[in-house]
């Protein structure tokens, strides 16, 4: 069950894995994770939405991933919310 706050997320990174796939079909999980600072089995997590991005390593990753303006910051933006959230969750 994916996160809907990690939706958009989850559109860039399998989009990204198929991009890269594409100009070279041999292109790993493994290797995009290792490109991006992350651990393959984290990214995977993440891409089948078992785990969630804090907003720290979410930075980084679009960072690592080189997403424009517009993406970085709706990326961002779901984090914080999700953040909030969780945050206000505690709270109670």
């Amino acid at each position: 069950m994916r996160e809907s706050t990690n939706s958009y997320l989850h559109q860039i990174l399998v989009g990204e894995l198929a991009r890269r796939r594409g100009k070279n079909p041999r292109y790993s999980l493994r290797a995009m994770a290792r490109a991006v600072g992350l651990s393959s089995g984290f990214l995977s997590q993440l891409i089948n939405g078992r785990r969630r991005m804090s907003l720290g390593r979410g930075v980084e990753l679009v960072v690592a991933l080189g997403l424009g303006e517009r993406q970085t910051s709706a990326i961002i933006e779901q984090l914080i919310a999700l953040q909030i959230a969780n945050d206000a969750g505690q709270e109670k």
